[in-house]
């Protein structure tokens, strides 16, 4: 699911302590080619990692500044390489290792332990050279203007990858900050609702496990706003913040097919997914009185022809599974780069115009929670929605 893809993940980071810009492109080239992907086909060596040119994982050099850099945008592809043999291979290999060294060494009952491990360890290195390495590629954009990149990948040991690589390449001049749903609320809030949301603030330092672990009733209580306006509302709404579609343009959002929710339990925490069409949420507003709270959902919106849907993470506001509208790469075309270049705009700007509507949305909670007299008869709707929701019988 790469940045090419109809379907993609999007994991948000800033640039801070310094930028990425155009009067730097030559610096940026020369730090990509220091640090682009070097194959390991040929040797034993277990890993590699580096930057390759975006949609071509097999192309490493920078040295066409069009390659890699479009308009507003850089983008490229962390490629990883990796071998791994199976833990049963290596064993079953090590036992016939370790049986011709006693049948050639008659005087011992069993093998040392120091040459155990060296039998281990040429052995595992014998099999890794005959192991072809699995190829994973990262796509990883950065919009200039805003100084912000995104990744295209939501797991722990892929983001650790993207970040000590982007360290290694750019650590001298800037560094990365993962963005957290208060710092992405500041940013669009009206101004005169701000201080609010600083009050509101639970996490004590800037840290940003501090920040998403103690403020996760942000992107709850936005979820459950939402669910309340689908089936309260005609889910219509107008577009409040700046981007590629038309200012107080309208759009529709609602949620739909998948909820999970979560809740303590006894021995840990208890998780309860929702999949399929939903009517009424039933069983979801059941759980929800009953204490659980919405830790994803899936989100519709639509503007005019076009349906954007993803899965919403409440905790760290990370997208999973965003599927655009469908854009195809035109074949047996005269200029495959041009065509290719023509493919990337189409994809940032259905990528832009949903950021565009994802945060007109999320502005629009905003303006009612971060506002004392509006949350106070939001908070009330909300208990009512919850507390004179269906009865049990009803959703089975």
């Amino acid at each position: 699911m790469g940045l090419l893809s109809n379907t993609t993940n999007l994991k948000q980071y800033r640039i801070i302590d310094g930028q990425l810009s155009r009067e730097s492109l030559g610096f940026v080239q020369e730090k990509l080619q220091r640090n682009a992907f070097i194959p390991i086909e040929q040797t034993q060596e277990e890993i590699s990692c580096g930057w390759t040119i975006l949609g071509s994982l097999d192309k490493n050099d920078f040295g066409n500044i069009n390659d890699w850099q479009r308009g507003n945008y850089l983008c490229f592809t962390l490629r990883i390489d990796q071998r791994k043999v199976p833990a049963s291979t290596l064993k079953r290999h090590c036992e016939k290792e370790y049986e011709k060294f006693l049948q050639n060494n008659q005087g011992f009952k069993r093998v040392p332990k120091t040459e155990k491990e060296a039998i281990r360890e040429r052995v595992r290195l014998n099999l890794l050279s005959k192991t072809l390495p699995a190829t994973k590629g990262i796509d990883v954009v950065i919009n200039l203007d805003r100084q912000d990149l995104f990744v295209t990948s939501l797991t722990d040991k892929d983001c650790d990858l993207v970040e000590k690589a982007f360290q290694e390449t750019f650590g001298g001049i800037c560094r990365l900050r993962v963005t957290p749903p208060l710092e992405m609320a500041m940013e669009i809030a009206p101004e005169n609702l701000q201080h609010n949301l600083k009050v509101l603030n639970r996490a004590s330092t800037d840290a940003i496990v501090e920040q998403i672990k103690e403020n996760v009733w942000l992107g709850q209580g936005f979820l459950l706003w939402l669910l309340h306006r689908t089936i309260e509302s005609d889910s219509r709404y107008r577009l409040n913040t700046p981007g590629p579609l038309l200012r107080d343009g309208e759009y529709v959002a609602y949620l739909n097919n998948r909820l999970t929710l979560t809740g303590s339990a006894e021995g840990g925490t208890q998780k309860v997914a929702l999949s399929g069409p939903q009517s009424g949420f039933q069983e979801a507003r059941i759980a929800l009185h009953g204490g659980k709270v919405l830790s994803s959902a899936t989100v519709y919106l639509e503007e005019q022809e076009n349906l954007w849907k993803y899965t919403l993470k409440s905790d760290s506001f990370h997208v999973a599974s965003l599927k655009c509208p469908t854009v195809k790469l035109e074949k047996d075309v005269d200029d495959a780069e041009a065509e290719e270049h023509a493919l990337f705009y189409e994809r940032m700007h259905l990528i832009e115009s949903f950021l565009q509507l994802h945060k007109s949305l999320f502005r629009e909670f905003l303006i009612q929670r971060l506002d004392e007299n509006k949350w106070t008869d939001l908070e009330m709707k909300l208990e009512n929605f919850l507390e004179n929701g269906p009865l049990l019988e009803d959703a089975i």
